[in-house]
């Protein structure tokens, strides 16, 4: 994990080592989108000479085009914002948004789109606001066309994602939208309005959105970059007592071996040293397989997969008004008579020899 172990030279207690395959570190990186993160890491502790000539060379490009993109979305967000404050809509800045617009961390992380929350009541106005712009107000892209809206422009590369939710399932039980739009803060910022969550929900969703979403801490699968955001994020907090308000809300939702999972892997692989009830065997056994499915992917891809297209919501859209079991038991023949359709279309196929 010499990548990990280079990220946390801008936290205390990282070791200063040099990676032994320094071109290895710059592919990882790429691979898993944290070259602007990597490139700042070394600035900042003064350690750029680790990557020899061409190295060095790739990485400040790459970082130099990510502040650009970034300026652009910061610019496209305070316009977003100011279409929205017309329109009588404060809402809440989420995630890489959040630290654009308060001008923290917003060049080491790679965007794609910019996340707002909007209470469900506004959220026919918040489209409206938009399509002033001249954007294109669509549901997001598969399952999470439950909890938002995604507008587009063609001449903008990125979405502005309205939730009117954080999430459903373990999500929406941790961070339910009245409780945290009512624990939101008010900020104004170069003119614009905007709510920013509590800190210690912040901490909570980051920790959610890397260890439910897409089902990794279920499969043992590391969420690479989530799990840098994370500590991004945490080191970016100046109140101390969110941390420990984020892991006694996550307990009190039935989370405490998630949070314990979450904080193992956040100390092994950057360092941290997050507080939490006990260490468990538990949470030792639950990293060791992670880092048994980091170095065998297809260990986790395949569960991951399966589960994401027998969750409910998948049977809901495929087979509306079939019983749960049906609909499972349906999909699964169709899915195996479709492998073995595969497979004898490619048994058959010619080839040139």
């Amino acid at each position: 994990m010499d990548l990990c172990r280079t990220l946390a030279l801008r936290w205390h207690g990282a070791e200063r080592e040099r990676p032994r395959d320094c071109a290895a570190v710059v592919a990882t990186a790429e691979q898993y989108r944290l070259t602007p993160a990597l490139f700042e890491a070394a600035r900042e502790a003064n350690l750029l000479d680790w990557f020899d000539g061409g190295l060095t060379d790739r990485l400040r490009a790459e970082y130099a085009a990510n502040v650009v993109t970034n300026a652009h979305l910061g610019r496209q967000l305070g316009e977003c914002l100011d279409a929205l404050n017309r329109h009588g809509i404060e809402p809440v800045v989420l995630k890489g948004a959040l630290g654009l617009i308060e001008r923290r961390s917003r060049f080491a992380r790679m965007m794609t789109d910019l996340d707002l929350l909007v209470a469900p009541d506004a959220i026919d106005a918040a489209c409206d606001a938009l399509r002033t712009l001249g954007y294109s107000i669509l549901p997001g892209p598969g399952a999470a066309a439950r909890f938002e809206w995604s507008a587009h422009r063609a001449d903008l590369g990125a979405p502005i994602d309205l939730h009117r939710a954080l999430g459903v399932g373990a999500v929406a039980e941790v961070l339910d939208t009245t409780v945290v739009v009512g624990r939101a803060t008010a900020h104004e910022i170069d003119g614009v309005r905007f709510l920013a969550l509590d800190p210690a929900d912040q901490l909570v969703h980051a920790v959610v959105h890397s260890q439910c979403n897409d089902k990794a801490h279920r499969t043992g699968a590391i969420s690479l970059r989530q799990l840098h955001n994370f500590a991004l994020l945490y080191d970016g907090i100046e109140d101390a007592s969110a941390w420990p308000r984020a892991v006694e809300r996550l307990a009190a939702a039935g989370l405490g071996s998630i949070v314990g999972a979450h904080a193992e892997l956040e100390r092994h692989l950057f360092g941290l040293d997050l507080l939490v009830p006990i260490s468990t065997l538990a949470t030792k056994a639950h990293r060791a397989r992670c880092m048994a499915t980091y170095a065998i992917p297809h260990l986790s891809d395949i569960e991951t997969n399966v589960l994401l297209a027998f969750e409910t919501p998948t049977m809901a859209t495929r087979y509306p008004g079939a019983p749960l079991s049906s609909a499972r038991l349906h999909h699964a023949w169709a899915s195996v008579r479709g492998g073995l359709g595969a497979l004898r279309k490619e048994a058959l196929r010619p080839r040139n020899h």
